[in-house]
């Protein structure tokens, strides 16, 4: 390498007419705008308004009636997406757990009307 290779951009000599020249043609080839100058601000910066607080939701939990256990099941995938895309479909929207539940007494289980809400986060 060459000293000149060295040198950092500052220390060579950069012919800025030449460059800015040739930035506005290669631009003009190509149909683009060569520079793009920030407008410039005849108004003062406009202060910027603070983000609106979240009302606090109105909405309830509701308790079942019996206490909760956990059970884990393992069942089949599509089993897993046809319970989901039951939930999904019910007016208003409802939850595996509710499908689970309001099959299960269906079946003769003598399940708690309390119990079986389509989504435990709302409460009507």
């Amino acid at each position: 390498m060459t000293d000149k290779q060295n040198k950092s951009i500052a220390e060579t000599d950069i012919d800025f007419e030449i460059l800015t020249r040739v930035v506005d043609e290669h631009a003009a080839e190509r149909g683009v705008p060569s520079h793009v100058l920030p407008a410039k601000h005849t108004s003062p910066v406009k202060a910027v308004e603070a983000p609106r607080q979240r009302k606090p939701s109105t909405l309830k939990v509701v308790e079942p009636e019996a206490p909760l256990r956990k059970l884990t099941l393992e069942l089949p995938e599509y089993v897993i997406d046809l319970l989901v895309e039951v939930a999904r479909k019910q007016k208003p929207r409802a939850t595996a757990r509710y499908v689970v539940l309001a099959a299960l007494r269906k079946y003769g289980l003598d399940i708690k009307e309390a119990d079986i809400t389509p989504d435990r986060r709302r409460s009507a």
